[in-house]
This record gives structure tokens, sequence and C-alpha cells, in this order.
């Protein structure tokens, strides 16, 4: 089953949950607060034309894109065990 189909079936079983939960615990709706921006994120990951990583893989594609951009800081300082001194990699930039 693709990735994207289990987001959408995921996304409404929670959000079906939360209406039926709603109706013996109306304090659930404060989990939309956290839940709701992160199916958001994903119908807006699903439907967007410039990366194919999103589009497959809506909400974890985005994790990519966060290392990508930490990777220079990770180079710097986790790739810095291997040297025999431990001095960290000199940034470029």
């Amino acid at each position: 089953m693709k990735v994207r189909v289990i987001f959408v079936v995921l996304s409404l079983l929670i959000l079906g949950g939360i209406v039926a939960i709603y109706f013996v615990w109306s304090a659930v709706l404060w989990s939309l607060i956290v839940i709701g921006p992160i199916i958001l994120v994903g119908f807006y990951d699903m439907f967007q034309k410039k990366h194919a990583i999103k589009r497959n893989f809506p909400v974890i594609g985005n994790f990519r894109y966060m290392l990508e951009k930490i990777r220079p800081e990770i180079m710097q300082y986790f790739a810095a065990i291997r040297k025999t001194q431990s001095e960290p990699i000199q940034s470029n930039s």
C-alpha cells in the first residue's frame, strides 16, 4: 500500500476517532491543536508539485529537508569523532 493512501486512511481514522470520543469527553478537541496542523501539512504535501519526496511521503518527507538543513552541523561535530585528534571539521561558511 502506498504511503499516501496510508496517510489518508490514518488521517480519516484519527479524525473519526476524535469525533467519536468527543461525545464522551469534549476535552479531546484540544488534541486537534497538535494533530490538525500535521494533517494539514500532509494534505498540502500530497498536492504540491515541487518535491516528489514530499508528495509521495507526506509529513515524513519533510524530515529529509530538515536533516538536509542541519547536515553541515552534523558533519562538523559528529564526524569529528572519527578523526584521531577529535578536532572539529572547519566549515567553509
